[in-house]
C-alpha cells in the first residue's frame, strides 16, 4: 500500500455484469471504498451488498442506494463523496473497470517517488468490443491528455484511449460539474483540472474498460440509460491466445452470489458476418 492514502470512488447504476470484477479488482490497493447505486433494477445492489457485508471489507466500503438521480444531479452525488474523502487521493472507478493488480501497483510507486504529489494521474484503457475475445482500436478514442512536470509546466500532449483516474485532494477546490457523460472536475477558479498548472503523470499499462459490452444483468438494464444506448458497439480485432486478461476475471467462482461469467459469452456467427460485411462497406465508401 502507497504511504499516499486513496479513496476510490464508484457511482453505479445497473451494472450487474461487472461491478463485482471491477470492486474485487481494486478493493485491496486502496484505504477506503465509496460506491453509490442511483437506482439500478438489476442486481447490481445486491451484488455491491454481498462484498460491503464481506468482514474483510465491511470496514473499508461506505456503500448505499442513492435512487434515481437526473443527468443533471450526477454531479452532485460525485460531489458528496468528495466532500467524505479525508486521504490524500481519490480514485474515479466505473462500474465497467477491471484493473489489474501490476498496474495499480505502479501507480502506488509512481506516488510514492513524485517529487511532490502528483495532481492527475492518466491512465490508458484496454477496450474489449463484442465480447471480451474481441477488442477496439486505440485510434476509435481521441481524449487529449496533458503531461505536466511538478512545477506545472506543460511536458507534452497525448491523443487516444486515456483517462484520468487519481485527483489529488490538494487541488485548491476540486469539484464536480456537469451532467451525466460529460461532467468534469474543477478546481476553485473554475478551470477545468486537466487544463490546470497541475502536476500529471501517465501510469504505465492500462485497465480492462469493459464500456462497450452488456453492462446490466438484463438488457433493458442498458436500454434504461440512454447515454449507453449511443455507443457504438464495433470492434477491430481479436486478442492473441496469449492475451493477458486482469487476473480477477478468472475469479468469479469466489463471489458470494452467483456472477456474471464472461468466458461464456461469444459474438454470434450471424453477428460476426453482419460486423465484416459493414467493415467491407466502410471500406468502400470512403477508399
Amino acid at each position: 500500500m502507497s504511504h499516499y492514502t486513496i479513496t476510490a470512488h464508484m457511482v453505479v447504476k445497473n451494472e450487474a455484469n461487472w461491478i463485482w470484477y471491477a470492486i474485487m479488482s481494486v478493493i485491496d490497493h486502496v484505504d477506503r471504498m465509496i460506491i453509490y447505486d442511483t437506482g439500478s433494477s438489476d442486481n447490481t445492489a445486491e451484488i455491491i451488498e454481498s462484498i460491503a457485508h464481506d468482514p474483510r471489507y465491511q470496514d473499508k466500503i461506505e456503500y448505499e442506494e442513492k435512487g434515481p438521480v437526473t443527468i443533471h444531479e450526477l454531479a452532485q452525488v460525485r460531489q458528496e463523496q468528495i466532500n467524505k474523502t479525508t486521504t490524500d487521493y481519490f480514485f474515479v472507478v466505473d462500474g465497467d473497470e477491471i484493473w489489474y493488480p501490476k498496474v495499480l501497483r505502479a501507480i502506488q510507486e509512481q506516488l510514492d517517488n513524485a517529487p511532490q504529489p502528483i495532481g492527475l494521474l492518466w491512465t490508458r484503457m484496454c477496450i474489449p468490443g463484442g465480447d471480451i475475445y474481441h477488442y477496439r482500436d486505440d485510434s476509435r478514442e481521441h481524449y487529449t491528455m496533458s503531461l505536466r512536470d511538478a512545477a506545472g509546466n506543460l511536458e507534452k500532449q497525448v491523443v487516444g484511449s486515456y483517462s484520468i483516474r487519481f485527483y489529488s485532494m490538494k487541488i485548491p477546490g476540486i469539484h464536480c460539474v456537469g451532467d451525466y457523460g460529460v461532467e468534469g472536475f474543477f478546481d476553485a477558479n473554475g478551470v477545468s483540472v486537466q487544463d490546470g498548472p497541475y502536476h500529471a503523470v501517465l501510469s504505465p499499462g492500462y485497465y480492462f474498460h469493459t464500456s462497450f459490452l452488456q453492462r446490466a444483468g438484463h438488457i433493458k438494464g442498458d436500454h434504461e440509460i440512454p447515454y449507453r444506448k449511443r455507443k457504438d458497439k464495433a470492434w477491430d480485432g481479436r486478442f492473441p491466445r496469449n492475451f493477458s486478461y486482469p487476473p480477477i476475471l478468472y475469479q468469479g467462482d469466489k463471489a458470494a452470489l452467483p456472477i456474471y461469467n464472461p468466458w461464456t459469452d461469444r459474438v454470434s456467427l450471424s453477428r460476426q458476418l453482419i460486423h465484416h460485411l459493414k467493415r467491407i462497406a466502410r471500406y468502400i465508401l470512403h477508399r
